[in-house]
């Protein structure tokens, strides 16, 4: 790409020329992304009053990053300088519910000269080659014959109020926000030795009774011949007599 002739368009007065406007397409169409060039295109077919103006506006607006500096780009406004001595006529001009001065003074061979009311009188600076992407977003007169580009602006409304990462992330980190781990609620475990302890079913029978005592375990004995004679009733009065054997014999 040709920088320095990429330059003098836009530090000359080039763009009034079809020519330039084929060539800046070339360049759009071989680097999208270069923005610059898209913008400066739509402002050549804009000076030019190409009939492909709102067709290729429409096109290329949404793949601009900021539509509000290509509405400035594309209407330019000179705003009064500090230092002006000019005589001016006032006329007021009502625009989306703004009111705005608008003077004319004495025709130079730059532009029109305009007081924005209640707001501090700045001196627009004018539009850099090598910076054409900082804009200052200054706001201009919102004059009727301004449509080409009008419906580029955005309403902001509550977007101003959202609060963006680095924002979220300090609030974050200010609440100083603490995770309490879960309460682990133990639950009372079941001693199943105790249940070790215990004389299975199919251990109290007569025969095992008889096998503690002749262990000395003479307690045991005694203990399965309880549960016999519940099991038994009609063997109580065995059972019983059982009893009183093994107490004798171990005096119990």
């Amino acid at each position: 790409m040709e920088k320095e002739k990429f330059y003098s368009i836009i530090g000359s007065s080039g763009l009034n020329n079809p020519e330039t406007s084929s060539y800046l397409r070339t360049i759009i169409n071989n680097y999208p992304y270069f923005n610059a060039a898209r913008t400066l295109y739509l402002k050549s077919l804009k000076i030019t009053q190409s009939n492909s103006f709102a067709e290729e506006l429409d096109k290329n607006a949404v793949l601009l990053p900021d539509r509000r500096q290509l509405f400035f780009v594309l209407n330019p406004v000179m705003l009064v300088s500090q230092e002006s001595s000019k005589p001016k006529q006032k006329r007021a001009n009502k625009a989306n519910d703004s009111h705005f001065d608008l003077i004319e003074g004495n025709q130079s061979s730059n532009a029109s000269l305009i007081d924005i009311s209640e707001s501090t009188k700045v001196t627009d600076l004018p539009i850099s080659g090598y910076d054409l992407l900082d804009i200052s977003e200054q706001e201009g007169p919102a004059n009727d014959s301004l449509e080409s580009g009008a419906y580029l602006i955005e309403e902001e409304g509550n977007d101003s109020k959202a609060l963006s990462n680095d924002d979220l992330i300090s609030q974050f980190i200010n609440s100083n926000p603490k995770i309490k781990p879960p309460q682990i609620v133990k639950d009372e475990q079941e001693d199943i030795s105790l249940k070790s302890l215990e004389e299975p079913e199919d251990l109290i029978t007569e025969p095992i009774a008889q096998i503690y005592v002749a262990q000395g375990l003479f307690q045991k004995a005694i203990t399965i011949y309880e549960k016999l004679s519940l099991k038994y009733p009609e063997k109580s009065s065995y059972f019983a007599g059982q009893i009183q054997e093994i107490k004798k014999q171990s005096s119990i």
